[in-house]
């Protein structure tokens, strides 16, 4: 499924998943949520049991009411998606089924209490971000500034808030995570063929060391010609109301 659309938008739909975004799973737009004719192929229900329902095995069992929306939204539409297939025609559904894991997945969640319920315990909840190509090997942080994981997964779910940019400037840009990330994404990783342009996204911060790394992360990614990394202490840059030169 690596490659496909439907590959990258469950690829997409599990980082919502993990990072319990956006503040209800009703709000993650369609795509990257699939279509219910989608969901409800066996190859797709696979998938999600295989890297959703796996996921949830190794999180603390909280935010069980973002989880029942979401679980309950999936179920529903795999059974709508069976209903547009049989008025399509479409025999081969008359052999398939929801998968058990997804409906035991959701009767977990409707039947258990929530943190709003009368004499239930809060539960706690451990939000996972992953950054990477959509249709790539998913990776987690790696001691990276959790605010810097999260904003990079938020680019990655909604591109539209770096293309709309004409320039992009970083501050404490560390690692380059963000200013790479956005890099990639405004023209699909490829630099611009455009002999002497002035590239869109400058990454900076003010310790030699860490610009020396900075440096060195955006030769080893290809993007010299997208991104420049340069020193700045925006505590002593001049104050605008202040600068008479």
């Amino acid at each position: 499924m690596n490659g496909t659309a439907l590959g990258r938008d469950l690829a997409s739909l599990l980082k919502h998943y993990a990072a319990v975004s956006p503040s209800s799973p009703t709000l993650i737009p369609s795509p990257p949520f699939p279509s219910p004719r989608d969901l409800s192929t066996p190859a797709a229900q696979q998938w999600i049991v295989d890297h959703l329902l796996a996921l949830n095995q190794t999180q603390q069992d909280g935010a069980r009411a973002w989880k029942k929306a979401f679980w309950s939204r999936v179920v529903k539409g795999i059974e709508v998606g069976f209903a547009q297939r049989r008025a399509e025609g479409d025999e081969a559904v008359e052999d398939e089924e929801t998968h058990p894991d997804l409906l035991e997945t959701m009767v977990d969640y409707l039947s258990s209490p929530t943190a709003t319920s009368a004499g239930a315990a809060p539960g706690v909840s451990r939000r996972v971000y992953y950054y990477g190509p959509f249709d790539g090997p998913i990776d987690s942080n790696h001691g990276l500034a959790q605010a810097c994981v999260a904003l990079s997964n938020h680019l990655l779910a909604d591109p539209t808030l770096v293309l709309t940019h004409k320039r992009i400037i970083e501050l404490g840009a560390g690692v380059g995570l963000l200013s790479l990330v956005s890099a990639k994404l405004s023209a699909g990783g490829a630099a611009p063929e455009i002999e002497g342009a002035e590239p869109r996204i400058v990454a900076t911060d003010v310790d030699e060391k860490v610009l020396e790394m900075l440096q060195a992360n955006i030769a080893e990614n290809g993007m010299q010609a997208r991104v420049n990394a340069c020193a700045l202490d925006w505590e002593l840059a001049p104050d605008p109301e202040h600068d008479t030169a």
